[in-house]
């Protein structure tokens, strides 16, 4: 709700999300807590986390990785997954006029804690114990209830379209102009203000996104997650497909780990098309939830319906069907056949739903 010509009562609208799987509205988890439960699950003596790898040296039949603080190994294949900015994305896409290197989106995100209780007077109970979006124009707010620790963590967003660079000349998310603060909420109804309060103070985090890569592995290196496909964050959408990208290469891996050209090609083939559609979707839902797409803008009736179902295609991805077309395209390289139809009704598929 932002109040636009003297005083306003907030609008506050449920928007309830429906998927084609069946899954109703929104649904989150902190991502160090989901980190920590990943953790558990992998043996100590299978892998070691926590690394920084600092450089990627390709020799004749393996890779070497150099890591900070560490000793260097070295590895048959490398799955890299060192983010947006890493080492092996600028490898894999080295001469690729500029998909290499993330790109600034604009957006500015600042996040800040406040109690349940404090929460609780502003907002009321029900707001405060649920997750909401409150959009407004040029930029929005995220309230989600951290119930094991009892806070409420507060994002907010801004878009700068216009501050391409710097007064000195640096690039835009280097510097820090004064048109860059929370002064672009003074408008907004009180409680939303309120809530929002101390942001100013917090760290301001730029936001970035990669282009869309036109291949996602080289020799033996394939990128996978925020290396491959990183978007930005409003699709709220990213941890979950960069899970999904691992489950198919450990079972592209599972069934022929030695023949790791075909693995990597079938893994492209499939997950390149979701990827780039992530990273739509998110510079999309961005510009929606800033009032500011062509098409829906603050037309409340177009706002909820665009909002109820833009994430049915997050829901309804099938996994065995990526799987089953990854295969389908492994064994038709490592065969005779050049056409689906006709591998298809040799192949033998060794899993089921």
């Amino acid at each position: 709700g932002q109040c636009v010509s003297g005083p306003l009562e907030p609008l506050i609208e449920e928007v309830p999300v429906d998927g084609d799987a069946g899954h109703r509205g929104r649904g989150s988890v902190l991502v160090q807590q989901l980190m920590e439960e990943i953790r558990q699950l992998i043996p100590s003596d299978v892998a070691t986390l926590e690394k920084i790898v600092v450089g990627l040296q390709v020799q004749d039949d393996q890779v070497r990785l150099s890591f900070q603080n560490d000793p260097d190994v070295c590895h048959s294949v490398v799955l890299a997954c060192d983010g947006a900015d890493g080492v092996a994305r600028k490898i894999v896409l080295a001469n690729q006029h500029g998909a290499s290197k993330p790109s600034f989106t604009s957006d500015y995100k600042w996040e800040r804690f406040m109690s349940m209780k404090a929460a609780q007077e502003t907002l009321g109970n029900n707001i405060a114990r649920n997750g909401n979006v409150f959009c407004g124009y040029g930029g929005y707010i995220v309230t989600c209830p951290v119930r094991v620790h009892g806070v409420v963590c507060v994002y907010v967003l801004s878009v700068h379209e216009s501050r391409r660079e710097c007064p000195n000349g640096a690039p835009p998310h280097l510097c820090n102009p004064d048109d860059i603060t929370m002064q672009d909420f003074q408008f907004w109804t009180s409680s939303i203000r309120h809530i929002s309060t101390g942001v100013q103070t917090s760290k301001k985090s730029p936001i970035f996104a990669t282009p869309d890569a036109p291949n996602y592995f080289r020799g033996r290196i394939c990128l996978l997650g925020e290396a491959a496909h990183g978007g930005s964050p409003h699709e709220d959408a990213l941890v979950g497909v960069y899970l999904e990208d691992a489950y198919l290469m450990g079972a592209l891996c599972a069934k022929n780990s030695r023949d790791y050209p075909a693995v990597f090609s079938s893994f492209e083939k499939v997950r390149r098309i979701r990827g780039q559609a992530l990273t739509k979707a998110s510079r999309d839902a961005g510009r929606i939830l800033q009032l500011r797409q062509p098409g829906v803008r603050d037309d409340l009736r177009e706002l909820r319906r665009n909002l109820s179902t833009r994430q049915s295609w997050v829901w309804s991805w099938n996994a065995f069907h990526d799987l089953n077309e990854a295969t389908l395209h492994q064994y038709m390289l490592q065969t005779k056949y050049e056409t689906e139809d006709e591998a298809e009704g040799d192949i033998c598929y060794d899993f089921c739903e």
